[in-house]
């Protein structure tokens, strides 16, 4: 096994259905139908994966910024070319947690006798 080895997010890709004569991606377990042209099939495939909540903006937005703040730190490149980007306010995510939920799981005491 390589220690080193980066694993790549799968991304979907069009593939043709035989059956529909038709370019498709299936995001998640839904296959959305793109278009018989394959050129078509690819832009309509383009404007579909950059329809990106403000909270995958954000998110990228400051992977991207750290990411330059840390090759500056390192001295990799001389100054960071973003040091500030406007960044879309990402949605506040609210999960309510159940009782039944919280209890779920073992307790620590009981997770320690497990394991002697």
């Amino acid at each position: 096994m390589q220690r080193n080895r980066i694993l790549a997010r799968k991304q979907p890709q069009p593939f043709w259905r035989e059956q529909t004569k038709c370019y498709y991606i299936q995001i998640g377990k839904k296959q959305h139908r793109l278009s018989p042209d394959e050129q078509e099939a690819w832009r309509l495939y383009h404007e579909m994966m950059a329809n990106w909540s403000n909270s995958t903006k954000n998110g990228f937005a400051r992977s991207v910024q750290r990411g330059m703040r840390w090759a500056e730190g390192q001295g990799l490149i001389e100054r960071t070319p973003i040091p500030k980007v406007e960044k879309p306010s990402p949605k506040s995510r609210e999960m309510v947690l159940t009782y039944g939920f919280l209890f779920s799981f073992p307790s620590p005491q009981g997770l320690n006798r497990a394991s002697r």
